[in-house]
């Protein structure tokens, strides 16, 4: 004998069976609207639509083109998965080839094939990618070295000599000028400790190769001196409790340093105020 199946019908449209309705398992049919329910434990899917053509069952879909979606509705490929994807076993290319360890997956246009990795060697060069727009200039560098002077031209040929003439009449002779008063020389000394300047430097220059401090109520406006790093390493100059060193041209202040056979000229020009500038000065 036949066994009839019967599931709970309605003909009212947009009528939705509820889990009140249905018993975990058991199906119903809306004449109206074309589908079919199934309960599911706690949820109702929907297993046929007549007018779509799709499964729905917590957002997973069959199209009428035969797309199988899996987390959307409207699946635009044979299969789409919108999500991650977790594989547990191989993945076969459209060679029907699984692969072998180390193998990457490409596009060969028409489909995936499986290829070596070639983790030990560099791959086939890709297509060059369109030019980049031109970058800001860049500063201008230090300029280099001066190279070694090169080697002498040969001589040029020698020209004709000129016709000698006439020898001129002899000039008075001038008068003796005034003998020009000598050249100052600048006093100094050297130090090879930690210097503190002293009022009697003012005028002169010191010659240093350790660190050197600045100290204050010391100098007068207009003292000036000049210290030069006769050292082979970079010197500290530093200021003492209650003064200011200004930097040439900038409103920094603090520590200064000096490289080796730098020179470095500090004048006050008031009461614990300084300006230090030099070559060889950071």
């Amino acid at each position: 004998m036949e066994n009839i199946f019967k599931p709970k019908r309605s003909n009212v449209a947009f009528s939705v069976p509820s889990t009140n309705n249905l018993v975990d398992g058991e199906m119903a049919v809306n004449y109206a609207d074309k589908k079919i329910y199934l309960r599911y434990g706690n949820d109702i899917s929907i297993i046929s639509n007549y007018s779509e053509n799709y499964w729905d069952k917590n957002q997973t879909g069959i199209s009428t083109i035969s797309n199988v979606g899996i987390g959307t509705t409207d699946p635009t490929e044979k299969l789409h998965v919108d999500g991650n994807l977790r594989v547990t076993g191989g993945i076969y290319d459209s060679n029907n080839n699984i692969g072998i360890a180390n193998s990457i997956l490409i596009s060969t246009g028409t489909g995936i094939a499986w290829t070596s990795a070639n983790l030990n060697g560099s791959g086939s060069q890709g297509i060059q990618g369109t030019q980049g727009l031109q970058g800001l200039q860049g500063v201008q560098g230090v300029q280099g070295v001066q190279g070694f002077e090169g080697s002498p031209g040969s001589p040029g040929i020698q020209g004709s000599s000129g016709i000698q003439g006439f020898e001129g009449s002899q000039g008075f002779q001038g008068l003796q000028g005034i003998s020009g008063s000598s050249g100052a020389t600048i006093p100094g000394f050297s130090t090879s400790t930690s210097y503190t300047l002293q009022k009697s430097d003012a005028g002169g220059h010191v010659a240093i190769s350790t660190s050197v401090i600045i100290p204050a109520d010391v100098f007068s406006s207009g003292d000036a001196i000049v210290l030069i790093n006769e050292s082979t390493s970079q010197q500290v100059i530093n200021s003492g409790v209650g003064i200011t060193v200004y930097l040439a041209g900038t409103a920094f202040t603090g520590t200064r340093y000096l490289e080796q056979n730098g020179l470095a000229n500090i004048l006050c020009f008031k009461t614990n105020v300084f300006i230090i500038v030099g070559a060889g000065l950071t």
